[in-house]
């Protein structure tokens, strides 16, 4: 163990293992990408800066950013600035949009006819669809949200801690230094709020199913309040799209036999994951 953790500390640190150092330069993709991470995130941070500049008086968050900064004088944003911010959200948004979309597959591919209604939905769409068509769907938007509710990445907000002298919640008082934390595991499962809270039930968001108020009030997968998710509506996007684009051109998907509910349960550490750590399909 203690030459285990030798060897993990020296990966990160030259003076254990300065030899890892040179596996940088191995001319073989897999390895470039291990060692070469930061740099690879960095250069499509700086495609983000690039488009932005070409897109100017569109909306784009990266070119309002950079507009801004210009009209700020001394100390203004540079492009590093602007490119670590991209880094930031490109970091944030990989592993909570990809795992979102695991369960996301998991749960309609267990559903054939639920499968072969989203199929025939997006296959509805043109061939230069755009996010606005996307947003028009009713059933993918609906199995979105419901994936959201019962399965999304981050059940819980990050943690903040009581400022000195406490704070009172809902009649109770909390002491200052109090870590804490709003989730929404059991906020999306009261079944109080929520019509067969253990359920995924996409038809629960349709136009013209009748929402408790409640419902939406406690609807909080990408937290709730000024803290809330940034990338909210980047990661809504990239859903639409991931999801349209999987069942318009993979018809017909199955889970492979590997893929049970006991290797999908989710293991919760600061994001989900399924307990195997993966969700096989088959295409026969």
């Amino acid at each position: 163990m203690k030459a285990l953790k030798k060897l993990t500390i020296g990966a990160g640190m030259s003076v254990e293992m300065p030899f890892l150092r040179l596996l940088r330069y191995v001319p073989i993709d897999a390895v470039q990408q291990v060692f070469n991470a930061n740099e690879y995130i960095m250069r499509g941070a700086g495609k983000a800066v690039e488009n932005a500049k070409n897109t100017r008086g569109q909306t784009n968050i990266f070119a309002k950013v950079l507009e801004d900064s210009e009209k700020e004088g001394d100390g203004h944003l540079d492009d590093m600035d602007v490119k670590i911010e991209a880094m930031n959200i490109i970091i944030a948004g990989t592993d909570t949009t990809g795992v979102t979309m695991t369960y996301l597959t998991y749960e309609v591919l267990r559903r054939p006819e639920l499968r072969k209604s989203l199929e025939e939905e997006v296959a509805a769409l043109k061939e230069d669809f755009n996010d606005n068509d996307l947003q028009n769907l009713t059933l993918l938007n609906a199995v979105i949200e419901e994936t959201l509710r019962l399965d999304g990445a981050a059940p819980s907000s990050l943690p903040r801690i009581v400022p000195e002298g406490g704070a009172e919640l809902g009649g109770s008082f909390i002491p200052g230094g109090t870590i804490v934390s709003t989730q929404a595991y059991t906020l999306h499962r009261d079944p109080d709020i929520w019509r067969n809270p253990l359920s995924f039930d996409p038809s629960r968001w349709l136009p013209g199913k009748d929402m408790p108020p409640a419902a939406k009030a406690v609807f909080c997968p990408f937290g709730a309040g000024a803290r809330s998710c940034i990338g909210v509506h980047l990661a809504r996007m990239e859903l639409r799209y991931a999801a349209a684009v999987f069942f318009r051109e993979i018809k017909g998907a199955r889970l492979a036999e590997s893929a049970t509910p006991q290797s999908m349960e989710f293991v919760n550490f600061f994001l989900i994951a399924p307990k195997s750590h993966k969700c096989e399909i088959t295409l026969q």
